[in-house]
């Protein structure tokens, strides 16, 4: 005989952002919250239902150092109901010369959190064997990147290099 497993899923989800950037202005700031609740009931999970809630404030500056030069530091400060969450930085730098030379650097530490169901989906029948795993830590990663746009003109004709290159 079969048996009939009904899922439910509910998910909230809260993105609230605000952005000051002006033209003339030399600063521009961004500051936002980031939450995200969800609880799964199902027969396929261990227990029937788990939870996990990911909630974290951030907030950027964007610095006009002169025509030419941007810097945009940034931070984001996490909890997870399950796990650690560690302070999140980024850095982006954009330097532009007139329409000829554009250089971009960035670094950004990432983070995440394992999903309910990495952690405990309970599914067996005669075709599956999947068994979350209770044990698994969160990943964190360094991500780097490098580019830049050469751009060649003479009369109606354009050549544009775009070399790049990253490392996570």
């Amino acid at each position: 005989s079969e048996t009939q497993d009904t899922s439910t899923y509910h998910q909230f989800t809260l993105r609230p952002i605000y952005s000051m950037y002006t033209k003339n202005a030399k600063l521009g700031f961004q500051f936002g919250l980031d939450i995200n609740h969800e609880l799964t009931s199902q027969q396929r999970l261990k227990n029937g239902s788990q939870q996990i809630t990911d909630a974290a404030a951030f907030g950027s500056m964007k610095w006009y150092a002169t025509k030419d030069l941007i810097i945009q530091p940034a931070i984001r400060f996490a909890y997870n109901s399950r796990f650690r969450s560690p302070l999140v930085p980024s850095l982006n730098i954009k330097y532009a010369y007139k329409e000829i030379f554009t250089l971009r650097a960035s670094y950004g530490l990432g983070y995440r959190a394992p999903a309910l169901k990495e952690l405990y989906i309970d599914f067996k029948d005669s075709n599956h064997d999947i068994a979350g795993n209770e044990d698994l830590k969160p990943e964190t990663g360094h991500n780097t990147q490098l580019s830049t746009n050469i751009t060649l003109r003479k009369g109606a004709h354009k050549v544009e290099l775009q070399p790049s290159g990253f490392f996570n």
